[in-house]
């Protein structure tokens, strides 16, 4: 993901778009190229997640955290969970070990 202004960005997965969160992992940042990434396991494929994006916002002079979803990702949930389908082009997709 690029967010290169991010504090922090966490990637939450969920094994169905209604289920509980099945874990959080923190991302690791590249400072070079603003992208995080994060190492998974390939049973994550298949499921739902959200980054959770840590950002200051001057217009609140404050650090917020935002539940974002992928703009790389080939499709939705109907709650806006994104589904882990990853696009074959993209580079932003966290990268599986």
């Amino acid at each position: 993901m690029w967010a290169p202004t991010a504090k922090s960005v966490t990637l939450r997965r969920y094994p169905t778009s209604s289920a509980p969160e099945a874990g959080s992992h923190p991302m690791a940042f590249e400072p070079v190229t603003g992208a995080w990434s994060v190492s998974g396991e390939p049973s994550w494929d298949r499921q739902y997640y959200l980054f959770d994006v840590e950002v200051y916002v001057p217009s609140l002079d404050k650090v917020v955290h935002s539940l974002v979803t992928d703009p790389y990702s080939a499709s939705l949930s109907t709650d806006t969970r994104t589904p882990a389908t990853r696009p074959a082009s993209s580079s932003t997709w966290p990268t599986r070990t």
